[in-house]
């Protein structure tokens, strides 16, 4: 139909972009928004794609369809099995625990691990996103998912049959589906971010606005001149895509992705050979680069991630891992992903998708299949190790009258787990010995962290207990967290969960409060308070509200915050020879941290004659300098800030003798 086209200056936009998603994912703190680069990969991907079909040579949408999707297998599989079946070989080597990692790869062999990642993610109590082996995979089912609908629409519309208005009426669909889309982002982004991350749906906007660039400009790559004469129009882009790299946190997610949009759009439109930045982005060096971006950017994830595993990600280790990436990525791109593109796969552009899809269906079902194993027995690391990070063991696994799993009853979290009549009752273990009071444990999941504490309590003393969480969402209202899809629902839940407590409850019954106080590390590598005043006020609320049925209140403070990604880097192996000095932190930095929150409980307490505050620092860090993961070969944490169930019964003498020595007493209750 058309002879193809080609820009050098966009594959040194890609090389700019790549550089960028990989300088963020090594060190954050250096170029705290540069995964931007990704939405950047999305315009240029519409932009190329729509190039792509504007080149195609068929009379009907079925000969279309085959031509595109042949061509779009020949250009990512290859690159994508290589490094998927690799890297999952060496997982599985050095994870005892590798199925999350798996089934990423092989859905994203399919074109749908960021669904599968979105799922994993909502997950309270899912595995973390940073040591699995194949999250860099989603933005490739984002843009498979958006290719499967966009050539029938491009044709549908006319444009590619030659229609007089053809072009008119897709780019009219691309503007009206994008706005459905960016108002979705911007909808979600506040309130449910994980989806608005992940999902097809939200990020559809920044591939329709590089597809309609190529249709505005379809005729006039380069003649396109609505700044004559003027030659920073680029370099004026590139230095606000970068500006907004530098300055702009996560938290401004949605402008500065509007902003990288928009930057990448008009660099695109309006750069010319007479611009300064295009020299600098169509020269051998960034071109080079941007030519290698797809492999640079699969395998950069997956060494960063095998390093975590192993040696650690540090300033000596970091220069081996770039240097690892790009020869990895080099030579995919040399011997695997530039030959298989241009070779001919079959006699037929029809039976090389059948060709594809086989060689997919096989290494996913051998994925997937290794996933659901019961045991990994390719791992050569120490087991009894690993078997000590267990996150949940499983004396605390049943709860109530029932025994039901506390997981999958007593967690509401407003989007896969809901709030029903029963959950209350399934959740509550009445006393075991006669005149016993209950405690109710109401919060956010460092209220469920208590679950080892309420056992205790329960079996040595015969209490009766309660407890549902509500991730993310602290008990009472926290005002300084936003409401957003799930917080609303999870509040009103607090609310019928308060009502019961109210209602049930009788004259010396405790609730006790534990939340989230402080943020986890910061881009500048500090904790921030999450603890207002208007919490602390709620607070007191709350207390009066007790003491009107005479039931008193018992807050937790803050347990030990530490600084790893993941617990399971903390376990020694011969592959992780180094030890992290994340796995421990000084007691007298947790005590400065905590100092503010400490001194506000405090406040609240004096204020307030039915509130007692519980510090668990003694029970957790008694008699030293440093807190630690571990005591006496038991791990007390699942995960860098909440406790296992074993670390939460350890509370259990010093929360015994504070409810003897003032709770029980000061409500009229002998113990």
């Amino acid at each position: 139909m058309k002879k193809k086209f080609y820009r050098p200056e966009i594959d040194g936009l890609r090389a700019f972009a790549v550089v960028a998603v990989i300088i963020n994912h090594f060190n954050c703190s250096i170029l705290p928004s540069g995964f931007l680069g990704v939405d950047i990969f999305f315009v240029i991907s519409g932009y190329v794609i729509t190039g792509s079909l504007a080149t195609h040579h068929s009379t009907t949408i079925e000969q279309l369809l085959v031509e595109f999707y042949a061509r779009r297998i020949k250009r990512l599989l290859p690159a994508l099995i290589l490094c998927v079946g690799i890297t999952g070989l060496i997982g599985c080597m050095i994870m005892a625990f590798p199925s999350s990692s798996l089934s990423t790869g092989a859905l994203a062999l399919v074109g749908v691990s960021n669904l599968y990642l979105y799922q994993q993610s909502i997950d309270y109590f899912g595995p973390s996103s940073e040591l699995n082996l194949f999250t860099q995979t989603w933005s490739l089912g984002v843009e498979e998912q958006f290719y499967l609908f966009y050539p029938s629409l491009a044709w549908a519309s006319g444009w590619l049959r030659k229609k007089k208005v053809g072009k008119h009426i897709l780019l009219g669909l691309l503007v009206g589906f994008g706005f459905i889309s960016l108002f979705s982002f911007v909808y979600l982004a506040d309130r449910n971010p994980t989806a608005a991350y992940f999902l097809p749906g939200s990020r559809f906007w920044e591939l329709a606005v590089g597809c309609g660039l190529f249709l505005i400009q379809e005729k006039n790559h380069h003649k396109f001149t609505p700044f004559k004469g003027i030659n920073w129009v680029g370099s004026l882009c590139l230095i606000g895509m970068l500006a907004t790299m530098l300055i702009l946190k996560q938290s401004n997610i949605v402008i500065s992705t509007i902003i990288a949009i928009v930057a990448t759009g008009a660099f695109i439109f309006f750069v010319k050979s007479i611009d300064r930045s295009y020299a600098l982005m169509s020269n051998d060096q960034a071109v080079g680069i941007g030519l290698m971006s797809y492999s640079l950017y699969l395998w950069h994830w997956s060494v960063l991630v095998i390093a975590r595993l192993s040696v650690g990600v540090t300033l000596t280790t970091m220069p081996f891992m770039l240097l690892i990436t790009f020869i990895c990525a080099y030579c995919s791109y040399q011997w695997v992903e530039k030959p298989l593109r241009s070779a001919k796969w079959a006699s037929s552009q029809f039976i090389t998708i059948i060709l594809g899809g086989t060689i997919v269906a096989s290494m996913a079902g051998i994925f997937q299949t290794a996933a659901a194993a019961s045991t990994n027995w390719l791992f050569t690391g120490s087991r009894r190790e690993i078997e000590k990070f267990s996150i949940i063991p499983k004396q605390f696994l049943k709860v109530g009258i029932k025994q039901l799993p506390y997981y999958t009853t007593c967690v509401v979290d407003g989007i896969q787990r809901l709030y029903d009549n029963q959950i209350f009752e399934n959740c509550t273990t009445p006393a075991s010995r006669q005149g016993k009071n209950t405690l109710f444990f109401m919060g956010d999941s460092h209220a469920g962290h208590l679950l080892g504490l309420a056992d205790e309590l329960h079996k040595h003393i015969g209490f009766g207990v309660h407890l549902i969480e509500t991730p993310g969402e602290p008990f009472p209202v926290e005002p300084l967290i936003n409401s957003g899809l799930g917080k609303t629902y999870k509040r009103l839940v607090h609310e019928k969960i308060l009502k019961r407590v109210l209602e049930t409850g009788k004259r010396g019954d405790v609730v006790v409060i534990s939340r989230l106080y402080s943020s986890r590390l910061t881009d500048a590598g500090t904790h921030q308070s999450l603890m207002s005043d208007g919490w602390l006020k709620n607070l007191g609320d709350l207390s009066d509200e007790l003491k009107s049925h005479n039931m008193g209140l018992i807050v937790v403070a803050p347990t030990p915050m530490f600084e790893f990604s993941d617990i399971s880097l903390c376990a020694k192996q011969w592959f992780h020879p180094f030890p992290n000095s994340r796995c421990w932190i000084s007691r007298d930095k947790i005590l400065n941290s905590n100092l503010q929150i400490m001194n506000g409980l405090k406040s609240i307490s004096d204020l307030h004659s039915n509130i007692w505050i519980f510090d668990p620092m003694e029970s957790l860090c008694a008699g030293g300098a440093k807190c630690s993961l571990e005591r006496r070969g038991k791990v007390l944490y699942r995960d860098a800030d909440h406790l296992s169930s074993l670390g939460a019964a350890t509370l259990f003498p010093d929360f015994q003798k504070l409810l003897d020595s003032k709770v029980l007493p000061a409500l009229g209750i002998k113990g």
